[in-house]
C-alpha cells in the first residue's frame, strides 16, 4: 500500500516527525503519552485496516467522537489512503448522522462507545454500511467492530515497509528533513 499521491497530505507531517523525533511526545491525553513514532505507526495501522475493509481513494468514513488520539489516527489513516474522513459532532442527532453519512457516501462510521445510543438509531437507516463497519472506540457496542481490536492492531511490519509517499522529496513541506526510506 502506498500513501495517496499528493505532497499536501497533512498526515505526512507525522511521518516526518516520527522519523526524526520518534521518542518525542506528540500527544498527552488523560494519563496517556503518545510519541511521534507511536502515533505515526498507529496512523499507518489505521490506513491498512481501512484498506483491508475496501477503502481507497475517494471513499468516506464518518468520525463521531470527542477529542481523543483515535480521532487523529482515523483522520490521518483515511488521508493516507486518499479517503475522506468526515468529522461529525458528537452532539449530532441520529437524523443528522444519517443525513451526513448518506450525503458523504460513508462506508464506515467510527464512534465513541458512549455515543452508541445515537449511532444505534442511525444504523437502522444506513443499510449501505455493513454492521462490521460500525466501529466503536473506547468500549463495546452490540454487533459493532472494536477499534482496539481492529484497525490499529491489523498492521504488520511487512506492510509498513510498503507504506510510503509516492514522491518522498515533495512530501517534506519544504522542511530540511528526510522521510524514512523504505527497504525494497
Amino acid at each position: 500500500m502506498k500513501i495517496a499521491k499528493g505532497a499536501r497530505n497533512p498526515s505526512l507531517i507525522f511521518a516526518i516527525h516520527g522519523a526524526n523525533s520518534p521518542d518525542k511526545t506528540a500527544l498527552l491525553w488523560r494519563d496517556r503519552r503518545v510519541t511521534y513514532g507511536q502515533l505515526d505507526d498507529r496512523m499507518n495501522r489505521v490506513a491498512v485496516g481501512l484498506q483491508r475493509r475496501g477503502f481507497r481513494r475517494n471513499t468516506s468514513v464518518v468520525i463521531m467522537m470527542r477529542n481523543r488520539p483515535e480521532f487523529l489516527e482515523v483522520q490521518a489513516g483515511a488521508g493516507r489512503l486518499g479517503a475522506a474522513a468526515v468529522s461529525v459532532s458528537w452532539r449530532s442527532t441520529a437524523a443528522e448522522l444519517v443525513y451526513l453519512a448518506q450525503h458523504c457516501g460513508a462506508k464506515a462510521i467510527v464512534f465513541e462507545a458512549d455515543l452508541w445510543h445515537v449511532v444505534e438509531q442511525a444504523k437502522k437507516s444506513l443499510p449501505a454500511i455493513a454492521a462490521k463497519d460500525f466501529i466503536v472506540v473506547g468500549g463495546e457496542a452490540p454487533g459493532c467492530g472494536r477499534y482496539e481490536q481492529g484497525e490499529s492492531q491489523q498492521f504488520q511490519k511487512e506492510e509498513q515497509r510498503q507504506l510510503k509517499p509516492v514522491d518522498p522529496g515533495a512530501a517534506s513541506f519544504g522542511l530540511n528533513v528526510k522521510l524514512p526510506q523504505n527497504e525494497a
